[in-house]
Formats: structure tokens, sequence, C-alpha cells
């Protein structure tokens, strides 16, 4: 089997860069060395790499003294540091000044048209073409065919490809063939485990080939920390595999940590291809899987390169470049699907409305081993400080509803500001029933401040584009500037929901919030009407929420009511702003934000929550009649339906009756109260009638103060919030002639 690197090229570059003008880097550097006549170009471009910034460029005088140490290097570890004649053959007597000059005229030179030097700025860059593509794992990839040309080039030089000299500072990538490895071991080179021992060195070299035949060794994790390593065997009667842990090439292993003495891992992708050093690693534990097959678990060591575990300093664009070639490359690839479901990973970056493994990027981004650096804290400030958000994913957190409130309820409380737990709980029940929310109350009581909270402890924020604030215009007397409009040269100029529904149609794993601020300002018939109507026309197709199409003059798509999309709506009653009809009323949940404890101060001591990524299965409801819930639990929608019948005897007399809509609607929440144990049954039904009953109820004929005394005295002390709200409406028609629920 042929070793020289052009043979194992094709095989060997798992590139992690799908795209074009990704795999182009790798062509042009392999087309490059492989008209080798030194080892200078290989060397430079290792030199490169290790001493460039996030823009590719590296001072020259960084890279001739690295240039200079391999090949001293070389030397100290019993090795020929070039042919004899090559000038670097002689590098002990050269100068600093002279190696720079050889690096100028012959690798420089010869890589040109893919490196340039700066002579003004004394800097050697990559071209600009070549830098905007150079990550983390092009690096790494990039590094990997410099050290197999490297191989081939050393190979007519010296017979022993390493030594245990190099093993002492061996580098990420460097590549061995088994035979190398024997060589050194002197044991055959068909095996894995290799035990070395001499007077002053103990170790085991580990030759792994992943995706084997019969018995597959593979990483654990997608950091490549974990390695599950079949130990060695023979193979017994019908062809099965025969373990003995005892094997003195086993027991090297498995003694290994007691013994305090390394295990050096080299990998291999396929049988043919040449392994490459993965760095140091420890044995963690034996398992003995259900079918008697036996492995080694063993684990990355943490902080054999980096210095105290600190993470090398790369620029945003660099952690931009590593987002992108993850959605290239791993996203749909089957190691990664669902990566966020698995229980370890705790963590996720929110960008553009898409989650990333957040070690996993920081990695591709720096190009060091994940088992360098810690997860966790580490890790999410060193994104954070790059200007990147980071979530809590649901596997952190229990997935049950309560844990998601409690929560929700915790993050708003870190941000300064107090809600009862009852009415997040309450919040969250009313954005379940229906995807339209009123939030009532005076100016500066928090009602915009608790949506943007809200939607931002789900992972719905302004950065991510899933939470969007709208003020409304007094101006507004239809939706133009909502959906958008045709301009005078007849292009269509989509307005702000527009745009929104059509992320949200995009992105439907996760739900939008709109919070239309101050919406009465305007009346909300005259801009809102085709979106409310359309609300009403959702109906479920193959498990999918869906509506009649919004018509928009000018344009030509099709646009629906997204079933994740929630639409908030704030308002103050005031002289200058407009009242609610009942169209609107009977659709929406009114929440009042109206008793307020100035007394009610921050506290200092609330532990920092994160934001946590919810989906949007947790908002969605099931049901959107009372018909999708009534099988099964007939019994109990019939009691609380007389309740409600009963306080529409009480309403029809003044002809503020209720209809079906607000039946079901009413049904639905104390149906979801019910599944998931949250509010008391009293309370559940106090906010339904505070929020679907009492804003209906206004003017200034005395029967509307009969029915509002007549309400009073049936809901007694079971409904206190109800209750207190009758009392003050009864107060105002007394004073004033009239009434209403608002203040």
């Amino acid at each position: 089997m042929s070793i020289f690197p052009e043979l194992h090229t094709t095989n060997v570059l798992r590139i992690l860069f799908q795209g074009e003008g990704q795999m182009s880097i790798i062509k042009m550097f392999q087309s490059k060395f492989k008209n080798r006549q030194a080892s200078y170009m290989m060397v430079t471009i290792l030199a490169m790499l290790e001493s460039c910034s996030g823009e590719g460029a590296a001072n020259i005088d960084d890279v001739v003294t690295l240039f200079r140490k391999f090949y001293k290097t070389r030397i100290e570890n019993d090795k020929l540091p070039e042919k004899n004649d090559r000038d670097m053959a002689n590098v002990d007597s050269m100068s600093l000044q002279q190696i720079k000059s050889l690096v100028l005229r012959n690798p420089v030179h010869h890589l040109n048209g893919l490196i340039i030097y700066d002579s003004n700025q004394g800097l050697l860059r990559f071209k600009k073409e070549i830098a905007n593509q150079l990550n983390g794992s092009t690096k790494r990839e990039l590094r990997m065919v410099a050290y197999q040309n490297l191989y081939g080039y050393y190979k007519s030089l010296d017979t022993y490809q390493i030594t245990t000299k190099d093993l002492a500072d061996l580098p990420i990538g460097y590549a061995v063939s088994a035979k190398d490895i024997s060589l050194l071991s002197k044991q055959n080179q068909m095996k894995g485990i290799h035990p070395i021992q001499n007077d002053s060195f103990k170790a085991v070299i580990i030759l792994c080939t992943i995706g084997g035949e019969q018995h597959p060794n593979e990483w654990l994790d997608h950091e490549k920390t974990l390695l599950k390593y079949y130990l060695e065997s023979r193979t017994g009667a019908e062809g099965k595999k025969v373990y003995n842990e005892n094997l003195s090439t086993n027991r090297s292993i498995s003694n290994s940590l007691q013994d305090g003495y390394p295990l050096y891992v080299f990998v291999r992708e396929q049988k043919g291809e040449l392994f490459h050093y993965e760095g140091k690693f420890l044995y963690k534990q034996l398992v003995t899987e259900d079918d008697g097959d036996m492995y080694f678990e063993l684990e990355s060591e943490k902080g054999e390169e980096i210095s105290n575990g600190s993470i090398p300093d790369v620029s945003k664009e660099e952690i931009l470049k590593a987002l992108e070639e993850f959605d290239l490359t791993k996203r749909n690839t089957p190691d990664w699907i669902d990566w966020d479901k698995k229980k370890r990973q705790k963590y996720a970056i929110l960008f553009k409305n898409k989650i990333y493994p957040p070690k996993y990027i920081v990695k591709m981004a720096t190009g060091i081993n994940v088992g360098l650096f810690s997860g966790g804290e580490q890790t999410n400030s060193y994104l954070t400080k790059r200007g990147f958000e980071i979530i809590a994913l649901n596997n952190e957190l229990p997935g049950d509803v309560k844990d998601i409130l409690g929560h929700i309820y915790k993050y708003i409380k870190s941000k300064g500001f107090n809600y009862e737990l009852s009415f997040i709980q309450n919040f969250l029940l009313s954005l379940k029933t229906k995807p339209f929310l009123i939030l009532a109350g005076i100016s500066g009581t928090g009602k915009t401040k608790m949506v943007e909270l809200f939607a931002e402890a789900v992972g719905a924020t302004t950065l991510n584009g899933r939470y969007n604030l709208i003020p409304v215009r007094p101006d507004w007397n239809d939706s133009t500037d909502l959906l958008g409009y045709s301009n005078l040269q007849g292009e269509f100029v989509p307005g702000k929901l527009t745009q929104i529904i059509f992320a949200a149609q995009s992105n439907s794993k996760y739900p939008y919030f709109i919070c239309l601020d101050e919406m009465n300002l305007a009346r909300v018939e005259y801009y809102f009407s085709e979106f409310l109507s359309i609300m009403e026309s959702r109906k479920s197709i193959n498990g999918v929420i869906t509506s009649a199409p919004i018509t928009v003059n000018g344009l030509k798509d099709i646009i629906t009511f997204p079933e994740n999309l929630y639409v908030i709506g704030t308002v103050n009653m005031d002289e200058t702003t407009h009242p609610f009809s009942r169209k609107v009323l009977d659709r929406a949940n009114t929440l009042e934000f109206s008793e307020i404890d100035l007394s009610n101060f921050p506290e200092q001591s609330v532990e920092k929550q994160k934001v946590m990524l919810i989906e949007n299965d947790i908002l969605r409801s099931e049901f959107l009649t009372l018909k999708d819930c009534y099988a099964g639990n007939e019994d109990f929608i019939k009691e609380k339906v007389k309740i409600l019948g009963e306080i529409n005897e009480i309403l029809m007399p003044s002809g503020l009756s209720i209809g079906y809509r607000i039946r079901d609607e009413f049904s639905i929440y104390l149906f979801y109260n019910k599944r998931w144990s949250l509010l008391s049954e009293d309370k559940a039904i106090d906010y339904q009638i505070m929020q679907k009953i009492l804003p209906r109820i206004h003017g200034s004929s005395m029967g509307v103060e009969d029915i509002l005394k007549e309400l009073e005295q049936f809901l007694s002390s079971k409904y206190p919030m109800s209750k207190r709200k009758i009392e003050f409406m009864l107060r105002r028609f007394s004073e004033d002639g009239f009434t209403s629920f608002w203040l």
C-alpha cells in the first residue's frame, strides 16, 4: 500500500466545507504541495496557520521564527531537517534574516496566488478570497494536508517518521502510518494497541479506525472528546469475537490512569488512510454491551495545549463563518439531526431563528480540540462577549409545563419585574386558548414589558426577529400600514405584519410574537378587521392549523394566519383612545393590569436566568372549537358551561348575552388548566369572567346597573377578582351615571 499523500488525499480529506468555494481551498493548496521540491511550502503554511489573525494575516517575523523552529525540532528529535542540498539542512548556521530571505524567495514565490507578502506592514497574508473562507475547520483541514505532504516528503529521508521524542510535543494532525508505529513499539503493525516502555518513557499509542466493519469504533459525542474503542480480541467459534480484558495490551489501557502514563490516540476514518494525531486521552471506563462485546471509553485530556483552559481569541466574523459552515455541512446529516434533544446538550446559540451547538461552533471557529476547554459558562461567556445570544434548551429543565412556567416567572423576575405566578399562568393559558390577547391598564404598569419579557424568556427576541413591537399610529384608518400596499410604480411594499407572517411561516417550529403597542390609538376595526376575520377561519388540516387567505391588494403570494403567530395588544383608556367593539372583545382574552403596589421593589438576590428555547407546541392549541375537546370530557365541560349559562341568563335582558365563540374558548381555557393542574378551578373561572364577560359590559341604562348587581350577588366570594371589578363598575355608575370595564 502506497503511503504517499497524493494517493490518499481523496480518502483522508473529510472536508467540513462542502460548498464549491471552500472545497477549492484544499484543492488549490494540494495542487501546489504535490509539486514540492522541498518541505518549505508546507512548513510555511503551518507557520502561517499557527500565527495568523482572524483576517488571515501573520507577522512575517513570527512566521520565520516558527519556520526555523520546525527544522530545529527535527534535529532535536534525531531527524534530518532537510535534504543535504537544501539550505535548511544547515539551519543551525543560518540567521533569522537569511531564513526570512529564503521564505520570501522560495515558498512565498511558489505559493503565489494563494498568499501574498505585504512589505509595508511586514505581513504575510492569505489572499482575501481564501482568508474569507478560513475558519477553525478549514484551517485544520489545511494543516492536515500539509502534514500529509510532509509525511510523503520526509519518508525518503528518515526510516523513523515518529520517535518517543516527537510524542512529547506532537502537533494535532501529525500524520503517521501503522508501520511507523510498529517500528516504534516493536509490535505487529496490524495491532491497534501499542504499549511502549523503556528506561525513561512509558505510554500507549492507540491506532483507531472510525467506522470499522463488524465492530466499528466511534466518537460518542459530536465534539470528539469521548471515544468508543473496542478491546483487542480474537475470533472464536462461528466468527464471534472473544474478549479478554486481562490481555496485556488491554490492561495497558485500563491501568494507564492509576499508573499515570498517557494514551496517545491516532485516528483515521477508514482503512488505507494515514492516521492523524488527536491528542492525549484518559481511560474512563470499560463497558460491556448486551451482546457481550467490550469497549473502552476514552476521554480527551483537558488543558494540554491551551494555557489555563483558555480559548484562543477569534473575531465575531470567524464565528459567523463557523455558523455558516455548520449549516452547510452538519445540520442535516444523521449525526446532527435532533442534536438539541440530547439530554447532555444544555445550551444553544440562537442566531437568525436557528440554533447551534455552542462548544462545537467554538471548536470550528478556533480549530482547538473541545477537550481543551469547558462547555457551559466558559463557552457561553466567550460567545456572549462576541455578541451572540445563548439560550437554555428544554432538556436543561423538565419538559413539564409547570417547570416552563416557573422558568418564565423567574426569568421575568430576574429582569426586575414582579408579576404573580398566577398571572403568568393565566397569560400562557390565554395564549394557548386563542393567539390574540389584550392587555389593559393605566400607563406605566409594564404591559408592553410583560409581552417582551415573556417572549424573551421562551427564546423570541428582537435580535432573532421572533418578537416584534409595532406601535399603532392614530391615523391608521385601514390595513395598508400593517399589511402593505402597491406604490406608484406598481411594486408591492410589504407592511410589517406581512413580513412577520412570512418569517413565521418559514420557521414554524418556533413561536413569533407581535406586540401592537397602544392598539386603540386608532380604531381597531379599521386597521385590523381583515386579521380578526381570518383568525376565525382557522382550521386544522392534517394536524396543521391554517386559515383562509388574507387578501392584500398588490400581493401575489398567499398568506394565512400562521399557527405559530401570537398577537398581543396593549391598551390605555383615556381621551386619546377609542373604545373596543364587541367584535374585538369576543375574539380576545382581556388581561387587566390594575393593582399597583409601589412598595414592590426588585429583589437584588434573584439568580440570573438564561433564555430557554421553547417550541411552538407549548403554545399551539390542539382545539379550535368545543367539539375538538368535548369527547371524553363531556361531564367536565357540561359542568363548567352550566356556570356560563347562568351568567348568560343574567346578561340576556340587556342584550349582552354571549355566543358560541365565548363558550368554546371559556371551555378550552378551563380544559387546559385542568390538564396542566395550574390554577385552582375557581380562580381559572374567575379569570375567564374577568377576561371574557366583564369587558363587554358598559353603558348608562338602568339595565346595566341591574346586570352588575345580579352578577355581584351571583359571584359571591368564589370569584374575588370579578367581584371587586363589579364593585368598581357599580361605584362608577353611581358617581357618573355611566360605567365600563375600562379604567
